[in-house]
Parts: C-alpha cells; structure tokens; sequence
C-alpha cells in the first residue's frame, strides 16, 4: 500500500510505503529525477523517525552537515524525534524541533534536490548516543 502527499511547488511529493499502524517507509520523489529517495523510517509508537545516513555521500563538506527535507521536518504529525545512524557506527537521537530552531537553509534546486534544513555535526555532537566501535 502506497500513500503520496504534495511536497512543494516543484512536482516533487512525499511516497509513503508500507504505511502500517506502526512502521512506515518515507520516500521523497523528485520530479526533476523521475525517482524516488528513501527519507527514513517512521516507528509510530515511539514517535521517532530513523535516518541512515553514509558521510561519504551525504555530508555537506562545505560546512561539515547533514540536510533534512525542510517540508518534511516542519509538517510532521507522526514523529517528534531524529534517530540518525552513519554508517560507521555514530548515532544521534534529536529533537525534530532541534532541526528547525539550528537548521541553516540550503536550495541547491539546480542540482535536482529539494529545500533543506542543514545541522553541522558540530551542533549534532550533543545528541550522541552511540560512538564509533571499532
């Protein structure tokens, strides 16, 4: 089962997959690419949304931060928490709010992606609940 709902003026909409009573899938499609990102998993009964994220590939080196879609973060009905995964073991759990109060505005709309909200690891670091394991 698959639900869509309007992102912004651009085409570009939010796909919920697998909406269930607890877990649901959120994927964001871009027009401009004629597919589909994962956002994260939505865990309903703890109000929290998970993110993975890989540092490589979505890390904003200019400033050392993470995006996260500036609709998605500001219209949440399901989720008041953040729980962020890299892929080399870092998790942070935040405040959705956390995002919106610190979060720096970035459009890089030219280059297929959406309005986003940026937070440096630098902020991020407090919300540390696991570090690396090596």
């Amino acid at each position: 089962m698959k639900n869509t709902t309007p992102c912004d003026k651009d085409g570009n909409y939010f796909l919920v997959k697998n909406p269930t009573n607890n877990i649901m899938t959120v994927h964001l499609f871009l027009a401009s690419e004629n597919k589909s990102r994962e956002l994260g998993t939505v865990i309903v009964k703890e109000r929290l949304m998970r993110i993975r994220r890989n540092r490589e590939k979505h890390l904003l080196r200019k400033n050392q931060s993470y995006g996260f879609n500036e609709h998605l973060i500001k219209t949440a009905k399901k989720f008041d928490n953040i729980h962020l995964i890299e892929e080399h073991g870092v998790e942070y759990i935040f405040p959705r709010e956390f995002v919106i109060d610190k979060g720096s505005y970035l459009h890089f709309k030219s280059e297929g992606f959406e309005k986003q909200l940026f937070v440096t690891l630098a902020e991020l670091n407090q919300y540390i609940v696991k570090s690396e394991s090596f």
